[in-house]
């Protein structure tokens, strides 16, 4: 293989690209291929990624997932290069986005070259081009199609809409009732050998039953069909009635052994206390376990007067229709003996329809049955299909060849750009293919998003990747819940962004959609962040102590309100009290404590002032200044080393990416993924953007390493 490719393509020396702190091998066209086949895959970025979170042609992904175990893997890559470079004697056609094959560039030497270049003919013959020298992605496919909807797709499987008559179709679909079908890719049921086979072979068996209680005229009878045409009607009245009749006559009997019985054997000596009376679901069913009629001695039952209502219409009817043409007369009574004639007479006919056949032949007449078997047309149309349904998958095998080598010149480079190099992740101008769409809330827009299978198994790797993530659920405008997106928030701050706040998500394809934040992982945003935060934490802790105080105060004061209208009131109700006695110690000891207080007051007053005078400007300054480089400090070095550390593979293998590089985010990323929108050229009465916070911050850390280095006599500007 490799004398092969070095005859295809000409020798180049591996080239990298350094993105992220790693190593990525540039791949710009087909003469990089050949060194995705020699690099280790060591040195891959990526060897395993799952289909569903990259954005290319489905069928491209679905041909390379060469297992169907919905990833992609190094081995499999590579594999579809190999086959790729087999099947060309010309690979400049390897594109990105080339969908034309030009015929002349197909290896004919090789056996799928050969079949490539005969299918392609035959769809450039199917669509009246027979001489043009390239086939199109979409021409192959518009024919791939035609024969997936002719029903021959599946080879040995004939679908109902292959028949090209009424006929053949009815044919089919009886086929399908009576056996079930055999089960096609697409979800339908259709026709093969087996199929076929056993139709014929239970229908022949339908028939040969069916013709053994078959009358040769309409008045005709015989033992399985006792009453004729009537039969049938005649014996599921008889098996309706079967259980009631015995019943009836048994009881006859036990009334006969013990007439004392006959109490219990009322049809009313069941307690009707327990039956609501206008519920009429308990009425028919206590009707239908009810006898026939009331039991006797004589064991007669009287047709003319049957005592329970729920059976009287069936019983009349069963009379006219049978009793009376199985016995030879009009009868109006009915005792055991003739009961037993009657059951006799059925005997045949019941034993008839124990045989018959276990399938759905009686939805057929029994006419079309006999002409399907007749007819030797019927099984010839369906196997004729049935070997055309062989043909006609091996032709769209063939087809698939054809736009599998189209789909694979046209998106290998993409797709080895994002798997083996990430090139288009650096890229601002670009998109890899893992990334989803733009995300736009809080007035920014938030360009990388990956698709998230799992947010459980996403936060653990993403919580070790020093980036600040928002997990976003993405909804269709009906507000059902489509997939769900890992969004980094890379530069500024984080703003109003919280749990439950909703958005807009642009797609790759520029399709608009809901978004919702769901869950948010916490860290770093920016230096700048990071700096202020201690001090908004200071703001937050002072403002909410003086809340606190004041919320304290207003409580004390509409509490001693209270008590003075109290006092009031209590005042005017008693009677005026005599003056007390001034306490003259107690007044003493209060103005002690006063001037005690007072005095430590001023001695503390006293003590601030003449440090303070002992101090230089500078000093009280550089005291101000470094209390202030002790909160900032250490806060921006945490938030320094985490920042430099923020690491975009965890995303990727968050979502289950196999990745071997650490993927450092670029300072060039961050502003690319986290940006405000610029306003329109010439917008007026829009503010610049201020500085002044970075300026002021620089200037105070300067003035700062001045004082440090002015305390030990050190001047700044003599060091140079």
């Amino acid at each position: 293989m490799q004398k092969k490719l070095s005859k295809i393509l000409p020798s180049r020396p591996f080239r990298f690209r350094r993105y992220g702190r790693a190593y990525h091998l540039l791949i710009e066209d087909v003469k990089d291929l050949e060194h995705v086949l020699e690099l280790d895959e060591g040195h891959w970025v990526a060897t395993t990624a799952p289909i569903n979170t990259i954005n290319i042609d489905l069928m491209f992904l679905d041909l390379l997932d060469d297992d169907d175990d919905g990833r992609v893997r190094a081995s499999e890559v590579k594999k579809a290069i190999s086959w790729l470079f087999s099947v060309l004697t010309d690979t400049s056609g390897i594109t990105n986005g080339n969908l034309t094959l030009q015929l002349d560039a197909i290896n004919s030497e090789t056996p799928d070259g050969k079949s490539i270049f005969d299918s392609a003919k035959e769809v450039l013959s199917r669509i009246d081009r027979e001489d043009e020298p390239e086939v199109k992605l979409d021409q192959v496919r518009r024919i791939r199609l035609k024969e997936k909807l002719g029903g021959l797709d599946k080879a040995g499987i004939v679908l109902v809409e292959a028949a090209d008559h009424a006929t053949t179709e009815q044919f089919l679909k009886d086929i399908i009732a009576c056996t079930g079908g055999a089960m096609h890719p697409s979800g339908k049921r259709g026709v093969d050998q087996k199929q076929l086979d056993e139709f014929f072979k239970v229908t022949t068996k339908y028939i040969a039953w069916y013709e053994q209680g078959e009358l040769a005229s309409e008045k005709a009878t015989s033992d399985i069909m006792p009453l004729g045409k009537d039969t049938p009607e005649a014996f599921r009245l008889y098996s309706q009635l079967y259980t009631k009749l015995n019943q009836f006559f048994a009881l006859c009997e036990l009334l006969q052994l013990n007439p004392n019985a006959e109490e219990q054997l009322s049809l009313y000596s069941r307690e009707l206390t327990d039956i609501n009376i206008m519920a009429t679901d308990e009425i028919n069913n206590l009707l239908e376990e009810s006898p026939l009629s009331l039991p006797n001695q004589e064991g007669i039952l009287m047709l003319d007067n049957i005592s329970n209502p729920m059976f009287d219409e069936r019983m009349e009817k069963f009379r006219l229709l049978a009793i009376n043409r199985i016995l030879g007369k009009k009868i109006r009574q009915l005792n055991q003996f003739q009961w037993r004639k009657i059951k006799s007479a059925f005997e045949s006919h019941q034993k008839w329809l124990a045989e018959k056949p276990d399938s759905e032949m009686d939805k057929i007449s029994i006419d079309t049955l006999r002409s399907y078997i007749a007819e030797d047309s019927y099984r010839d149309t369906v196997r004729y299909l049935i070997e055309g349904s062989h043909r006609t998958a091996y032709a769209l095998s063939n087809l698939q060849m054809v736009e599998k080598l189209i789909l694979y010149q046209a998106n290998i480079i993409s797709f080895v750009n994002s798997f083996v190099s990430f090139p288009e992740l650096y890229n601002p101008d670009t998109r890899a293919l893992f990334e989803m769409g733009t995300l736009i809330m809080d007035g920014r827009h938030f360009s990388m998003a990956v698709k998230v299978p799992d947010r459980k198994k996403h936060i653990i790797p993403s919580s070790r990747s020093n980036m600040f993530i928002m997990y976003v659920e993405i909804s269709s405008k009906e507000g059902g819940k489509l997939y769900e997106v890992a969004v980094p928030v890379t530069a500024g701050n984080r703003g109003n962004l919280h749990i439950g706040k909703w958005g807009i998500f642009r797609d790759v394809y520029n399709v608009e959609r809901h978004a919702m934040i769901a869950e948010i992982v916490e860290n770093p945003i920016s230096l700048r962040e990071a700096i202020i935060a201690p001090f908004i934490r200071l703001g937050h802790a002072i403002s909410g102590k003086l809340e606190d105080i004041t919320s304290q105060a207003e409580k004390k004061l509409e509490s001693k309100g209270s008590q003075v209208v109290t006092d009031v009131h209590k005042a005017a109700d008693q009677p005026p009290a005599q003056p007390k006695k001034t306490n003259q110690n107690a007044q003493g000891g209060l103005l002690a404590g006063g001037g005690i207080a007072v005095a430590a007051l001023g001695s503390s007053l006293a003590f601030i002032t003449k440090t303070l005078s002992s101090m230089t400007l500078m000093d009280i300054f550089g005291g101000l200044l470094a209390a202030l480089l002790a909160v900032i400090l250490p806060a921006t070095i945490s938030a320094y080393l985490k920042l430099s550390r923020r690491d975009l593979s965890a995303i990727l293998e968050g979502a289950g990416w196999g990745i071997n590089a650490r993927m450092r985010l670029s300072h060039l990323q961050s502003r690319t993924f986290t940006y405000h929108p610029s306003y329109p050229l010439g917008s007026r009465g829009i503010a610049h953007r201020s500085w002044w916070f970075i300026i002021i911050v620089t200037l105070a850390v300067l003035a700062g390493v001045y004082w440090v280095l002015s305390r030990y006599g050190i001047i700044p500007w003599q060091l140079f």
